[in-house]
């Protein structure tokens, strides 16, 4: 836990913010891709797992889609959007499986992916784009 805090704040530090840098202390970008938002007193804490703290942070700082349909770029339907949030979003897949995609790249990521014996989607890791 202390190594992510520790990369937080060194992300922090590199990039330039600070807790006066709006409500959050981390730019818009940054907080969709999973860095933690700073408190007022300086301080920042971390989901334990970085899937679980960027999927919250779209959730939380991004735009409720209201489980929208998402085609990729064949035109299947690969999942019901619930939140995008910056270039990323919340997507359940077609069993049921929630992922966080990167709707530039088309990049799919399972919470299982990077947290062992949590689930994996059956999308491909890269969908075909532009996904719509």
């Amino acid at each position: 836990m202390r190594f992510f805090a520790s990369l937080a704040v060194a992300f922090l530090i590199v990039s330039g913010c600070s807790a006066q840098d709006g409500d959050t202390g981390v730019s818009y970008a940054a907080l969709c891709a999973g860095t933690p938002p700073v408190n007022a007193d300086g301080t920042s804490t971390m989901a334990s797992c970085p899937w679980v703290q960027q999927a919250d942070n779209i959730t939380k700082y991004g735009v409720a889609q209201g489980n929208r349909a998402l085609y990729d770029g064949a035109g299947n339907a690969v999942g019901q959007v619930a939140s995008t949030c910056d270039v990323w979003s919340v997507v359940t897949d077609p069993n049921g499986v929630t992922v966080i995609v990167q709707q530039e790249t088309g990049k799919v990521i399972s919470h299982g992916s990077v947290h062992p014996g949590q689930p994996i989607s059956t999308l491909p890791a890269t969908l075909p784009l532009p996904l719509h």
